[in-house]
């Protein structure tokens, strides 16, 4: 079974879920597959709603499960910005992968990334 053709776990529209980026609300799909949207509440107080894939989340009880110290995580310092799109100088990957994002600071690089692990090894539970 290919990661393309890989079951995800069932998440309803609705609950609270962790995204790479923190905690939000599950919204269903995008209507537009590979794509990502939020939806900002900032008069009600409610949380922010993302629209995503399933395989892009898990559920909020999960983030108890992420762990800054995880060996995988490999945050790289480098001496300036590569270009004008990068955040700052802290390249994150998972292990010896592609640089999945890039930071101003090292704590936001390995929170995302763990929160990024978590995500999987979640997902990964579902197949075993």
């Amino acid at each position: 079974m290919t990661q393309s053709e890989a079951p995800v776990r069932p998440i309803a529209v609705g609950t609270d879920v962790m995204h790479i980026n923190g905690i939000y609300t599950y919204g269903g799909e995008h209507e537009h597959p590979g794509m990502e949207g939020f939806e900002f509440h900032m008069r009600s107080g409610e949380r922010t709603t993302v629209r995503t894939s399933l395989d892009r989340v898990a559920p909020a009880i999960v983030e108890v499960k992420v762990n800054p110290k995880d060996p995988r995580i490999k945050v790289v310092k480098h001496e300036k910005r590569p270009g004008y799109w990068a955040a700052g100088p802290w390249a994150a990957s998972i292990e010896d992968g592609p640089v999945l994002s890039w930071h101003k600071t090292k704590k936001s690089a390995v929170e995302e990334t763990a929160r990024r692990l978590a995500i999987q090894d979640w997902h990964a539970e579902a197949q075993s």
